[in-house]
């Protein structure tokens, strides 16, 4: 009878081990984000006059895995672009592959940081990049970011398009749930300020070649066939299309 109680005990414990084990395993097993996948949302010759880079579907989900860091090659070297696909390493990667910020000397840091959350991206722009604070905004041109905060982590995206007050923008991770990846905004010139809804604007940082005396300053050469408009304050609206590698 004292064996059978022992045997019975130990029977037990060992059970509740099993159960106690699965438990586990089953929580840790829940709480693994999935790998990102690369789902692009928006080709790179479909924005920026034809100049862009692909915008990537952020799956719905948040990850800050290293192994979910994206990686671009440059000069045969692997220069990190940050976690897949968050609105930061859409600036980055484009930035970095067009050569509009010096390279890092060591590949898997960053010449452009935000450390804690995208508004960063405003005081820690690259020295080679010049920047319009919140109502000092007086030109908004192609690949221009607009640099937002919103009491967490903040946004940013990238300047497409500029027509009268209206500033197209595109974006990477947009909203968690959806791949949308067009926002359109208000420029109030008046008041040399940008309006986004849900966010404060920190401020613009200008691309290389953006000129304070364009409101859309034109960079690099459409695909044939594409139209481009440019706004020139005072003197109207002028439509150009592309042939050959030449606006006419």
């Amino acid at each position: 009878m004292q064996c059978g109680l022992k045997s019975y005990i130990m029977h037990t414990l060992m059970l509740l081990l099993v159960i106690v084990s699965s438990l586990f395993i089953t929580s840790s097993a829940s709480a693994v984000v999935p790998m990102k996948s690369n789902r692009i949302i928006l080709e790179g010759s479909n924005w920026l006059g034809g100049a862009g880079v692909a915008v990537y579907s952020n799956d719905g989900t948040y990850s800050s895995n290293d192994n979910d860091n994206h990686y671009i090659a440059l000069n045969g070297i692997a220069y990190k672009t940050g976690y897949r696909w968050q609105c930061v390493e859409l600036v980055y990667r484009l930035y970095l592959s067009k050569g509009w910020i010096p390279l890092p000397s060591n590949p898997n840091n960053f010449s452009w940081r935000a450390p804690t959350g995208a508004y960063e991206m405003f005081d820690n722009a690259p020295a080679n990049l010049s920047r319009s604070p919140q109502g000092q905004i007086d030109a908004i041109g192609p690949g221009d970011v607009l640099v937002l905060s919103n009491g967490g982590n903040g946004h940013v995206a990238v300047v497409d398009h500029v027509s009268g007050n209206t500033v197209r923008t595109v974006n990477q991770n947009l909203l968690i749930n959806s791949d949308q990846t067009i926002q359109n905004i208000t420029w109030d010139k008046a008041n040399r300020r940008v309006n986004w809804s849900g966010f404060t604007t920190v401020g613009i940082v200008h691309a290389p070649g953006s000129t304070s005396n364009r409101s859309q300053p034109f960079i690099g050469t459409p695909a044939d066939g594409n139209v481009v408009e440019n706004i020139t304050p005072g003197a109207g609206g002028h439509y150009y299309v592309a042939a050959g590698g030449v606006l006419f």
